[in-house]
């Protein structure tokens, strides 16, 4: 299975302390170098990044440059990457949050995957018992905006109202 993600996903589960459940579900999780570069100006995942060396973490550089530039217009450099990477790689999944992003996996047949849907296989999987405390996180700790709606649909979905 071949897993891309974009840097908000990582910066979300490091800023709320799970990001052990992206290799435990994916195994092995391929970014892009700029996504790469865009977890490295955060200094406190710098700071991850080389101290724990995740194996389970593989940087790769895309190919087709333009079709990424193409994207720019509509997302940043590294969603674009991201993409473009998932598409070279034939990824089967694409973890990434950006709305237009996510348009944009889907019209070209790349299965996608946000933070909260990430949460939601947790908990289906056993490796958290609960969802709400780590959206709560998400929402307090990493500055992740989630609506009431979709608050109310995730924690419905895990079976927790």
């Amino acid at each position: 299975m071949i897993i891309v993600s974009d840097t908000s996903v990582l910066n979300a589960f490091y800023k709320i302390q799970q990001v052990a459940l992206l290799p435990a579900l994916y195994g092995r999780v391929v970014i892009p170098v700029k996504v790469h570069e865009e977890l490295l100006a955060d200094e406190a995942l710098a700071r991850w990044l080389q101290s724990s060396h995740p194996g389970w973490l593989e940087i790769s550089a895309i190919r087709d440059t333009e079709k990424a530039q193409s994207l720019l217009d509509d997302m940043d450099v590294g969603e674009a990457e991201a993409l473009v990477l998932a598409l070279e790689l034939e990824a089967d999944t694409v973890l990434m949050d950006d709305h237009e992003g996510r348009k944009v996996a889907r019209r070209w047949g790349i299965s996608v995957v946000g933070t909260l849907g990430i949460l939601l296989r947790a908990k289906d999987e056993g490796l958290i018992s609960k969802v709400r405390p780590l959206l709560r996180d998400l929402i307090d700790k990493a500055n992740f905006w989630v609506s009431e709606s979709l608050q109310t649909e995730v924690l419905r979905r895990a079976k927790e109202v």
